[in-house]
Parts: structure tokens; C-alpha cells; sequence
């Protein structure tokens, strides 16, 4: 069984790993719904915001193992530590790692989804590319709009 303080500090860290992970999931439903309405723009604000919270995941996880670290419990997983605990922690502990288990299998389904519909949308992008290359009409229209927008924009950049 766990001591006291050690067993306080895993809770601690497990509580700030689940509201890490809520706050993350939160992250990743916000990019699907980017990628599905075709804000590009905040998308790419979204991602980097992603790429921080990859960051400090690993930073909690380096936190946990240097908790871990001088123990006989190391190499043990959350689900392993858990009988370790005393009873009282022991179901608040559980109540934790369930909650965290369903909060990263929604944050894979999320993701996966993104994935899933950015290929998709890929797809269908190079599908339009194509009949755009294979068609001379189309290409001669759109074209023609492509150096309307530049010569506007040129004419803007002289003005300021």
C-alpha cells in the first residue's frame, strides 16, 4: 500500500491529467469542426495550439515517471497503481482512471475523425484540380480571375 503523502501526489497528478485531457479533447472537437466548416485560417491556429498541448503531455508524463522513478512502482501503469492505494482513495482513484480512459478514447475518435475528413476533402480537392487541368474553358476562366485578384491586390500594395 501507498503512503499517505505518495499516494496524495499521484492523485494530485492523475486529477491534473484528466483536466489536461478534457481541456485537450475540448481542443480537438474545436479542429474537427475547423476542418468540417473550412475555417482554414483558425485551423492553423488550432493546430499549433495542438502542438503545445503534445508538448506538455509529455512534459506530465516526464512529471509522472520522475514521480515513479525511485519506487518499486516505476514501470506500473495508472490501472496497475490503482489497488495500491488505500481504500478510501482507491474509488476516487478509479473514478478518475475510467474518466480518463473514456476522455483519450474520444480524444483517438475525435482525431481519427479529422483525419478521416481531411482526407476526404483532399480527395475531392484533387478531384476538382483535375477536371480543372483536363478542361482548357475552365482553365482560361479561372485563369483570367487569378490575374484579376493580383492585379487588384498590386493596385492596393501602390496605394499604401
Amino acid at each position: 500500500m501507498l503512503d499517505k503523502k505518495f499516494s496524495d501526489m499521484l492523485v494530485s497528478l492523475f486529477e491534473r491529467y484528466l483536466s489536461f485531457y478534457k481541456q485537450f479533447l475540448s481542443l480537438e472537437k474545436r479542429k474537427y469542426e475547423d476542418i468540417k466548416s473550412d475555417r482554414l485560417g483558425i485551423l492553423d491556429s488550432t493546430v499549433n495550439e495542438e502542438q503545445a498541448f503534445l508538448l506538455k503531455a509529455r512534459g506530465m508524463e516526464a512529471e509522472r515517471e520522475s514521480l515513479l522513478k525511485g519506487t518499486p512502482y516505476k514501470n506500473s501503469t495508472f490501472r496497475e497503481l490503482i489497488p495500491l492505494f488505500g481504500e478510501l482513495e482507491r474509488e476516487r482513484v478509479s473514478e478518475i482512471y475510467e474518466e480518463l480512459s473514456k476522455v483519450v478514447l474520444n480524444i483517438k475518435d475525435t482525431n481519427s475523425s479529422c483525419s478521416d475528413l481531411t482526407t476526404l476533402k483532399l480527395r475531392r480537392t484533387r478531384a476538382e484540380l483535375r477536371k480543372l487541368e483536363s478542361n482548357p474553358e475552365l482553365q482560361k476562366v479561372y485563369d483570367a480571375r487569378a490575374r484579376e485578384h493580383l492585379s487588384q491586390m498590386s493596385l492596393i500594395s501602390r496605394k499604401a
